[in-house]
């Protein structure tokens, strides 16, 4: 079943520690995929109240990137926030360091077809 948060997005991310990136990731029926010139994005969220609430694990493809948190090949995010007319805003921390938190910005480039 098709969800209204289909489709591809743009993303760009800011880690607590000021570092940032931007990749594209594609949403389909609630799952996550997708990344950046250094890691693979994956995961799942779920509805709770107006808000979508997921975990997207972070795993390193190419050697020598370094992550928004630092020198860091495999994490797991915890997020929480609302995608409205093709905008989505999240915040969230990494799972197991609350301290290291991020900003996420997605901007629908595409409707998924099919």
């Amino acid at each position: 079943m098709k969800h209204s948060t289909d489709g591809t997005y743009t993303v760009q991310f800011q880690s607590s520690l000021g570092l940032f990136g931007a990749g594209v990731v594609t949403l389909s029926n609630l799952e996550v995929s997708g990344g950046d010139s250094g890691f693979l994005f994956a995961g799942a969220f779920k509805e709770v109240g107006s808000e979508l609430v997921g975990a997207v694990s972070v795993s390193q493809h190419a050697d020598g990137m370094i992550s928004i948190f630092g020198p860091m090949r495999n994490f797991e995010l915890s997020l929480c926030g609302q995608i409205t007319n093709g905008i989505g805003q999240f915040t969230g921390s990494m799972v197991g360091m609350p301290q290291m938190k991020i900003k996420v910005v997605l901007q629908q480039s595409a409707r998924k077809v099919a």
